[in-house]
């Protein structure tokens, strides 16, 4: 992020939830507990916070934007409702679902949609069947709305394409000797997703903060 321009910092919202900073390691279980405990609110109030202090370093222009990844990905959508603070440019959502949904199939609630004010883009990754199953009624939505909106849905890519990039992938192969194999379809799924999805990031952030 830097090498293009941006000063880039990842908050920490959780550990207020949990108690205070901590080095001690939590279960899996206990994680995914604190997790869920963080509101929207208290997602929010932590972007707000975090915004404001990047925006007064000496370096810094009076414009933000949000990127998330999964339940980091929500928190962009959620962001988008809140209206942010004084700044606030959009966000990018990777594999991250509107946090606001309704009915089966599941809708984004209208009076959520019409309080997005600034461009938000999502990218996913076609094995993420959840927010693919999603992605058609968030879309419509939001383009019924007149918002800035954009997405793509990269063939062959898991949840997660970012972090695992070209990290291996196995499906189970009863006739391989340890009962699984490479799936190498879903490992250049990650891969081309990455390539474009960086990118495309990069871009939007470059148009909607102003960074040449």
């Amino acid at each position: 992020m830097a090498a293009d321009g941006f000063i880039a910092i990842a908050p920490d919202l959780n550990s207020r939830v949990r108690g205070g900073h901590s080095n001690v390691e939590l279960s899996a279980d206990s994680a995914q507990r604190i997790i869920r405990g963080v509101n929207t609110a208290e997602r929010n109030k932590g972007i707000v916070a975090t915004a404001r202090y990047a925006m007064a370093l000496p370096s810094a222009a009076p414009r933000y934007a949000v990127i998330g990844y999964c339940w980091g990905g929500q928190t962009v959508f959620a962001h988008a409702v809140h209206g942010g603070t004084d700044g606030y440019s959009g966000g990018v959502a990777f594999y991250g679902n509107f946090p606001y949904m309704s009915g089966t199939p599941a809708t984004p609630l209208a009076d959520s949609v019409a309080k997005v004010r600034m461009p938000v883009m999502l990218l996913n990754g076609s094995r993420d069947a959840r927010i693919a199953a999603a992605m058609p009624a968030i879309e419509s939505m939001m383009k019924a709305a007149g918002k800035d909106y954009s997405a793509m849905n990269y063939q062959n890519a898991s949840h997660g394409f970012l972090r695992q990039q070209d990290d291996p992938h196995f499906v189970r192969d009863t006739t391989a000797a340890d009962g699984r194999r490479r799936d190498t379809e879903t490992e250049a799924g990650d891969v081309a997703a990455t390539k474009d999805g960086w990118p495309r990031t990069i871009a939007f952030l470059k148009k909607n903060l102003g960074v040449r």
